[in-house]
Order: C-alpha cells, then structure tokens, then sequence
C-alpha cells in the first residue's frame, strides 16, 4: 500500500496541503501508522494538464520530508522523472523509484536506478503532463499499454535492470 503525498503547490487532490516540512512528515506517518507500506513522495504535479517544475524546486520540496522519514526508518518511494532527484533521494533513504515517464524523460535515470540497484516502478502515459489528454489515442488500449511496458522491461533488462526490482503500472493515460 503507497500512501501517497504531494509536497506541490498544484496536485488535483492536495496541492499546497503538504507543502510545509511539518504538515508533510505529519501526514507520512499518519498514513504510515494507518498501514501504509511506503510514502510515496512527489515533488511535481503529474496530473493532466501541469508545467514542468524545475528540477533545483523539486529536490528542495522533497528532501526535507525524505531526510525526516528516512530518519524514522519509514519506508519512501521517490516519484520523479528527473535524474538529480533520484539520485538525492535515493543517497539520502529512498527505497523506491517511482517514474511515471516510464524512464523516457530523463535519459540518464536509467544509469542512476542500475547504480543503486533499487526497485523501479515504471508508469504507461501517452505523453507528459502537459499533453497527456491529447496524445492517449489507441488502436487497443489493453494491448497498446501492454506492449509499451513489455518493452520497457526489455529496455530495464537490456540495461542491467533485474527483473526483480521492476514494478510496472499500467497508469492512468
């Protein structure tokens, strides 16, 4: 279970509730204390129709809630996109990667997760936030979204990715 907590101005269901490093780490370990396996911290709006956040604005919105937990030996994933923010989170606690470009923004990512041989969860969307709506056309969705992440385990494996530490998820494009 994947509590999930946007530390953005502009999330769809809690954007700007997280912001403050106090108001984040109290809702981790409430969702922690509730059965939460993992907190999955975000520093970048993902939903239909968000701008792209510098990277230097989303390191410094994520890692002080990161260093707290891991701290308090809660277990975190990471969602991102960007390279420098997988490589902060995961020296500093992270258990988890969670890209929901599917590895396709930042092409160094794919280097940062085989250095640090941790689970990656790779996300299915037609796009990136920002046309995400545009682009989700389908000859048929079931398979068009099952090839694209059978190749994404073939790109992780071709990589030195093991099987084992990869989680896909089908999304919500």
């Amino acid at each position: 279970i994947f509590g999930i907590l946007n530390i953005t101005p502009d999330s769809f269901s809690d954007g700007g509730d997280f912001l403050s490093v106090e108001n984040s780490v109290n809702k981790a370990k409430e969702m922690y204390n509730s059965g939460a396996d993992f907190i999955d911290i975000g520093g970048e709006s993902t939903r239909p129709g968000a701008e792209k956040v510098n990277v230097n604005d989303e390191i410094l919105r994520v890692m002080p809630a990161i260093q707290k937990l891991a701290n308090l030996n809660i277990p975190i994933s990471l969602d991102t996109r960007n390279s420098s923010t997988m490589e902060f989170g995961l020296s500093t606690g992270v258990s988890v990667i969670n890209d929901v470009s599917g590895l396709e923004y930042d092409l160094k990512s794919i280097e940062v997760i085989k250095k640090y041989n941790k689970p990656i969860i790779i996300m299915h969307m037609p796009g990136n936030p920002k046309n995400m709506m545009k682009k989700n056309k389908y000859n048929n969705v079931v398979l068009d979204v099952y090839d694209y992440l059978e190749n994404k385990v073939k790109f992780c494996e071709d990589n030195g990715i093991k099987k084992s530490n990869i989680i896909l998820d089908p999304g919500i494009g």
